[in-house]
């Protein structure tokens, strides 16, 4: 007897705890939360203002976002939108550092118009079954049964989309992965420090104030951080105040001082060398430009 191949033992497990298809009204708004899942996000019509960890990313219809694991979300419609959204687990490590690794998390339909297609097959096919799931109460065996093959098929089409974007991002995005394997628990650890430099701008803050505050040491920190954002803290936590200093600037009843004194520059002639520095021209000038 010859094998042409053997297999013991296959066995993948994803996890969907929450699946959506709704509509908004224009100014809706889902504050700032956050959860150890994924979530997959598709604009159906309308605009959807999605902030993820202090960044904002505009969608349009056929447009996707996959936000990542821990990361502070918040997502509006200033303009009304439908869209259909679902969260996902992971139990290999791999799969979740091939998500987690993602240096662009935004799947426009102009190069990635395979979602738009899975998307509108999906909610076809399923769409009505998914509806019913929600008044259906003491069905009998066979349609006990019949629904459960439904799910079966719901679940394996979730798993087939999920492995061709996994694919898709290997692809494409190879290059940006590190050479080394980054532990679940150094990135859980930078996107801690990542949402505490986000969320506390206003406080004064520096690498060993946050590996205090996040019961680490400095040095440790700094390597996990780096290992996953190829940057260090300082320069994150810089590039995200001048982000800041920007959106303050257009306000002009708000002077150089006060947004320096805001956003915990040491002094007006500090923020300003740091403004210079990152942008290329002063404070004032950007005022005056904006």
């Amino acid at each position: 007897m010859k094998h042409l191949f053997t297999s013991n033992n296959l066995y993948n497990a994803i996890r969907i705890p929450g699946m959506e298809y709704a509509k908004r009204e224009c100014g809706w708004v889902y504050h700032d939360h956050r959860h150890s899942f994924f979530e997959f996000l598709f604009c159906i019509s309308g605009e959807i203002e999605q902030w993820v960890n202090g960044r904002m990313y505009r969608l349009y219809p056929g447009d996707a976002i996959i936000i990542q694991s821990e990361m502070v979300h918040r997502t509006e419609s200033s303009a009304g939108c439908s869209y259909f959204d679902f969260h996902f687990e992971v139990e290999i490590n791999a799969i979740n550092m091939i998500f987690q690794l993602m240096t662009d998390p935004v799947f426009r339909s102009e190069t990635h118009g395979s979602v738009s297609v899975w998307v509108t097959l999906f909610l076809t096919r399923f769409g009505g079954h998914l509806q019913q799931m929600m008044t259906r109460e003491n069905l009998a065996i066979m349609e006990e049964m019949a629904a459960s093959v439904t799910q079966l098929q719901i679940h394996s089409s979730l798993l087939d989309f999920i492995g061709n974007l996994a694919s898709e991002l290997i692809a494409t995005q190879h290059r940006e992965l590190p050479a080394s394997g980054v532990k679940p628990s150094q990135m859980k650890l930078a996107r801690e420090a990542a949402y505490w430099m986000e969320y506390h701008l206003q406080t004064p803050l520096n690498i060993t104030t946050l590996a205090e505050q996040l019961s680490v040491h400095r040095t440790y920190l700094h390597e996990c951080f780096k290992l996953v954002y190829g940057i260090s803290p300082s320069v994150y936590l810089q590039r995200i105040r001048i982000r800041e200093a920007k959106k303050l600037l257009q306000n002009r009843t708000i002077s150089v001082e006060e947004i320096a004194h805001t956003l915990c520059y040491s002094s007006t002639s500090h923020f300003s060398h740091a403004f210079r520095s990152a942008m290329g021209m002063s404070p004032q000038q950007f005022r005056q430009f904006s």
